[in-house]
C-alpha cells in the first residue's frame, strides 16, 4: 500500500493523519529542508528512497484511482525543485565532452628488468607514456580496424568460396 491512504470495503481512501504529514513534509521541502530532515521534522516514519517516492509519484496527483492529495501547481513546484536539487553540477548538452587521453607503452631496453619486484614495478611503470597526437590514434585504430576486418572476412568463408 502507498503511504498516505488506506483500503476499506474494496475502495481507496487518503489517509487523513497521513496526509497531513505528506503535505507538512512537501512543504518543508519547498521551503529549503533536506529530503531527511524534511521527513523527519513532519514525522514521516520513511527513509530517504521512500521520501523521494513522495515527492516523484504521480499517485499523489490522484492518478491510478487513488485520491488526490497534492494540486498540480503544487507538484510542479516539487518538481521544479527536485530537479533544480539534483541536476545542479550535472553536464548539460552544449558543454564539450573532454577527449580521452590515450596511453601506449614504450619498447622497453634488452636486458633492462631491475632485480627487486620493486624497481621492476617502477621501470615498467616508466614506460607508460601518453600517445603524441589524436590523428597517429585514429590511423592506427584504423589500420586495426582494417586488419580485423580482412581477417574476419577470410575467416568468414569455406576453403570452397562459401559464406558461413
Amino acid at each position: 500500500m502507498i503511504y498516505g491512504y488506506r483500503m476499506e470495503n474494496g475502495s481507496l481512501f487518503a489517509d487523513e493523519k497521513a496526509v497531513g504529514e505528506i503535505l507538512a513534509f512537501t512543504a518543508l521541502y519547498l521551503e529549503g529542508a533536506s529530503i531527511e530532515k524534511a521527513g523527519t521534522e513532519a514525522g514521516l516514519p520513511l527513509g530517504k528512497e521512500a521520501l523521494t517516492r513522495i515527492l516523484q509519484d504521480d499517485v499523489y496527483l490522484g492518478s491510478d484511482g487513488y485520491p488526490a492529495i497534492f494540486s498540480e501547481e503544487l507538484a510542479e513546484k516539487i518538481r521544479v525543485e527536485y530537479m533544480r536539487r539534483t541536476h545542479r553540477g550535472s553536464r548539460t548538452k552544449e558543454e564539450p565532452v573532454k577527449a580521452m587521453r590515450v596511453f601506449v607503452f614504450r619498447k622497453p631496453r634488452k636486458n633492462a628488468c631491475p632485480g627487486t619486484a620493486a624497481k621492476t614495478a617502477e621501470y615498467i611503470y616508466s614506460l607508460i607514456v601518453p600517445k603524441r597526437t589524436r590523428v597517429t590514434y585514429q590511423r592506427a585504430v584504423r589500420k586495426w580496424i582494417e586488419k580485423e576486418r580482412i581477417q574476419w572476412l577470410s575467416e568468414s568463408f569455406l576453403p570452397d568460396g562459401r559464406v558461413l
